[in-house]
């Protein structure tokens, strides 16, 4: 019957769908939970978080599970003590995950992957020296193991393994290990071995960009590399590329939607699910029309299926940044984009800390853009850093800072 109560007193609804109501609540509601009951046939009331939900000082945040629920990221939590945490947003329960840095995480919550140097994490890991070592941690079991098996057995421990991805079924997990070159690598779980993807005439690994990625349908794999893997790349610069598993074929992205190579170099690749809508950061200037921002970088989503590419980082208007863009991440339907960005005209009304970074979520559908970033006061932490938004694109986690203090945020996206 559409009732909506807030903290007990009856809310005005202001539209309803089979899926969504859309509620008017107090100008400032309490800050942390609060509960939100709906009358009818649903499942009992839950608590959900209205304004920013607070993780506390020094949280820097990873990622969030597939509904927004789960927080997982990094704390310290004693002198030279960092670990994982994930923080169950309903209950309010803190389960310490491991004594490790930064990981990312499957939808479900189940497993993350992340890269640490530490020789105790797992028993007789053949790391020494420092050496950096991939790991994927299943929560179910409470197991971690090793990633980097080479066809022959040997663990790939000699060099700095780093930017660990994995699927959403904990198979496969793409990674950038280091060595004479630095090159990506995807290992299986299934078989226990890591391949590289982009090799010479002898098989020999060839150099590849920083943070590649993979569909969460396993897919996928995405790069970024100078190294031409299409006859058409000709450009030299570093371009964004598809690597299908079952067949090994690779297709560019980073081109316009007629197939134009880009006058600059692009990277840092994201997708959907089902690596249908690619992610990307480029400095060309020539990818869509218009785009004279100059030395300011800009993030474009590129559609597989019809070729489309459009820019993100613009205003409600289509106007483009004036600043930089840093970091980003999309929804797992490619629809919302989050990103972090010192641009001061993208929302110019609400946006008053200069050309301090902010975070902000596109809404590619709608092509609306809305600043994001503000704290249980509703107001602009100095910086905004380190967007992450869950699978369902109904929330963002950010990282707010003060001088030297930081506290992670959770908010819900308006819709």
């Amino acid at each position: 019957n559409n009732a909506v109560t807030f903290n007990g007193a009856a809310a005005t609804v202001l539209s309803a769908t089979p899926t969504e109501l859309t509620v008017v609540v107090p100008a400032s509601p309490t800050a942390g939970s609060v509960v939100v009951g709906v009358a009818g046939s649903f499942s009992a009331p839950r608590a959900y978080s209205l304004s920013p939900f607070d993780l506390g000082a020094n949280a820097d945040f990873v990622r969030l599970s597939g509904d927004g629920r789960l927080a997982f990221y990094v704390q310290q939590y004693g002198v030279g003590l960092y670990g994982q945490f994930v923080r169950d947003r309903v209950t309010g329960l803190v389960e310490l995950v491991k004594d490790a840095g930064a990981y990312t995480v499957t939808p479900d919550g189940r497993f993350g992957a992340w890269h640490d140097s530490a020789p105790n994490l797992i028993k007789g890991d053949p790391s020494s020296g420092g050496a950096t070592d991939a790991f994927l941690h299943d929560r179910a079991l409470g197991a971690t193991i090793a990633v980097g098996v080479d066809v022959h057995g040997r663990q790939l421990n000699s060099y700095l393994a780093q930017d660990p991805v994995v699927s959403d079924d904990g198979r496969f997990v793409v990674y950038l290990q280091g060595g004479p070159v630095s090159s990506t690598y995807l290992w299986d779980r299934q078989v226990n071995r890591a391949v590289p993807l982009v090799v010479d005439a002898l098989g020999q690994p060839k150099t590849t960009g920083i943070n590649p990625w993979i569909s969460g349908d396993g897919r996928y794999v995405f790069l970024a590399t100078e190294v031409a893997l299409v006859s058409s790349d000709t450009n030299g610069f570093e371009d964004v590329y598809r690597y299908e598993v079952a067949t090994g074929t690779w297709t560019i992205v980073s081109v316009t939607a007629g197939g134009g190579q880009g006058n600059q170099f692009s990277r840092a690749p994201r997708s959907s699910t089902d690596g249908r809508y690619v992610l990307f950061l480029s400095w060309a200037s020539n990818l869509v029309p218009g785009d004279t921002n100059g030395s300011a970088n800009d993030i474009f989503l590129k559609d597989m299926q019809t070729g489309t590419l459009v820019r993100v980082n613009v205003a409600d208007d289509g106007a483009q940044a004036d600043g930089s863009t840093r970091l980003y991440d999309l929804s797992r339907d490619g629809r919302y984009v989050v990103f972090s960005s010192h641009a001061t005209n993208l929302v110019a009304a609400t946006d008053t800390n200069g050309a301090n970074p902010d975070v902000f979520v596109r809404d590619t559908q709608a092509a609306t853009t809305t600043l994001i970033s503000l704290d249980g006061t509703g107001t602009q932490p100095t910086q905004s850093l380190q967007p992450v938004i869950s699978a369902d694109g109904h929330y963002v986690g950010f990282v707010g800072y003060n001088g030297a203090s930081r506290r992670g945020y959770l908010v819900p996206v308006p819709r």
